[in-house]
């Protein structure tokens, strides 16, 4: 009997430790099913878009509009671990590779038009705050600014 309760009691001691390993975001879900490939792929709209604590939403849509999307770039071999991002509003494409363990993205927009922050022409690393399967969130410090985004599927 008493070795049954010392198995039982190191299976809630692992259960506990596997479940605050398992968060890779800091205000992700504790555990999640899907690959944060598949659960980054899709048609995003920007909810929160803040510079250095302000809220720049309304600029934001009015410059870019609010919708993007995100898929995998499987061209080839090279391309399979990068990503695409498309705006809708104002058509113009990015593209993106992880990196720390899929923790942060290495965002590049190329030679294209500066939109806003972060958003177009250069690149920047965003830091994945949040990626459950219907919300993203991202922090960035891009010309001196910290900005935080958030978007929803």
């Amino acid at each position: 009997m008493k070795k049954l309760s010392i198995v039982f009691y190191l299976i809630i001691l692992l259960a506990m430790v596997l479940s605050f390993a398992c968060k890779k975001y800091p205000n992700g879900p504790l555990i999640s099913f899907r690959s944060v490939e598949n659960r980054i792929k899709g048609s995003w709209k920007i909810i929160e878009f803040t510079s250095d604590g302000i809220d720049s939403l309304q600029y934001y849509n009015d410059s870019c509009g609010s919708t993007f999307q995100i898929w995998n770039s499987d061209v080839s071999e090279w391309e399979s671990q990068h990503y695409r991002i498309n705006f809708i509003y104002k058509p113009f494409y990015g593209g993106f590779t992880f990196d720390d363990k899929k923790k942060v993205m290495n965002v590049d927009f190329g030679s294209g038009k500066r939109i806003l922050g972060p958003i177009g022409k250069g690149s920047s690393i965003w830091k994945i705050l949040k990626l459950t399967n219907k919300k993203f969130k991202i922090s960035t410090d891009y010309n001196g600014r910290n900005y935080i985004i958030s978007f929803k599927q």
